[in-house]
Order: C-alpha cells, then sequence, then structure tokens
C-alpha cells in the first residue's frame, strides 16, 4: 500500500496546517526558529520539510548548510523553488527516514516536527542520529493525546483524513526507548500548545562529542 504522504497534495496540507483549528505551520514554523536561536548551527537538516515551513528563518550568515528532506518528491521540488534562491547551500533529498539511510553528511542540528508519529520510531531515531554530529542537537516535535481533540483535525481538505490509519502518538517511553538504541541523549523536554488547544512536546537530544 502506497504511503498516504505521497497523494496528498502540498496545497491541501498547507491549507489545513494553517487553518485557525489546526495552528500548526505557525507551531512548526516557531520550534525552528527557537531551536535555531538556541543552538545557532552551522548546518541544519529538516525532516518532513513539506514546503519548508520554517526555512523563512534561518540566517545563511549563521547557518551556512541547509538540508530538506521528505518523503514527497513534490514538497521536496517546492522547497527548492521557494528557497533555491535565497538558501543557496540548500541541499534537498526525497526519502523515507525510516526506510532509508540517509546519504548526507552530518549536520549540526537535525529538526523533526510531527514526524515521528507517522514512522516507526526506533527506526526512524537510527536514521538520525547517524545523520547528527558530534556535539550536535536532533529536536523532536511531537503531539500529545488528547481526550476531546481528535488527533487528525477535521477540515475541509478531505485528504488530509487518509493520515488517520498511519497516525500513533509517541509516548515519552517510546522516545527515550528509541534514543537509548542510539548515542542520542535526552537534555531537555517542554510543552507547547497550538490555539486549537493541542498539546506537543518539545524534546532536545544531544549527541556526545565535541
Amino acid at each position: 500500500m502506497q504511503n498516504p504522504w505521497l497523494e496528498i497534495p502540498l496545497e491541501d496540507l498547507e491549507g489545513h496546517m494553517s487553518l485557525p483549528a489546526v495552528d500548526q505551520t505557525r507551531l512548526v514554523a516557531d520550534g525552528l526558529k527557537e531551536a535555531l536561536r538556541t543552538h545557532r548551527p552551522g548546518s541544519v537538516a529538516v525532516v518532513g520539510c513539506a514546503g519548508g515551513k520554517g526555512l523563512e528563518n534561518i540566517d545563511p550568515r549563521v547557518t551556512r548548510r541547509v538540508v530538506a528532506i521528505d518523503i514527497n518528491p513534490s514538497y521536496v521540488a517546492a522547497v527548492r523553488e521557494r528557497f533555491g534562491g535565497t538558501l543557496p547551500m540548500l541541499e534537498t533529498y526525497v526519502a523515507d527516514v525510516q526506510a532509508t539511510e540517509l546519504p548526507i553528511e552530518p549536520v549540526e542540528l537535525v529538526y523533526a516536527a510531527l514526524v515521528l508519529e507517522f514512522v516507526d520510531v526506533a527506526q526512524a531515531f537510527d536514521r538520525l542520529a547517524a545523520i547528527c554530529a558530534p556535539g550536535g542537537v536532533l529536536v523532536t516535535v511531537t503531539q500529545r493525546p488528547s481526550a476531546a481533540i481528535a488527533a487528525i483535525t477535521p477540515s475541509p481538505f478531505a485528504s488530509m483524513q487518509s493520515l488517520a490509519s498511519l497516525f500513533r502518538f509517541v509516548s515519552r517511553d517510546t522516545l527515550s526507548d528509541a534514543a537509548a538504541r542510539t548515542s542520542l541523549i535526552l537534555v531537555s523536554e517542554n510543552e507547547v500548545a497550538s490555539s486549537s488547544g493541542k498539546r506537543f512536546a518539545v524534546c532536545t537530544f544531544r549527541q556526545p562529542g565535541d
């Protein structure tokens, strides 16, 4: 069966994520902005880049190498078109992070927001750890469960509901177990919320080294 992410048009994804009832475009972009401000990496990989949400916050004078990764080739093409001129060191890859070794040089910051809910977490962590440079960090954003709010918010963009069969909440224990398979060490965890009331865990893992 084909991965549902390959069948969702970018305009549907971006329209859905920007709805006030969802409000996840801002949340994901703000998360990347904060990670860039905190860590000031010379290189960054954005996993599950979609159409490039948050890439506008990258200062190429500080972050001189930018890697964008997504399973959907049309999303990756949109990132190249939108940011190829402003981020001259942009590298783009079409890849499934749970199944494919990522053929890229490791980076100082790996940012994976709203990705782990749709993949095998242990396999994905193996791949993400491999592209996190010594002394670098992995920042993950995962959705918390809620008894009152649907995991995939109903919206006019019906194609988004195809993700319901793939979506799985990621518990803290699952994250800890996945990190334990690698050399990554959890160094901080906090919670943010969208205007819709959904809560999200922001976890920072560090790769030992320089």
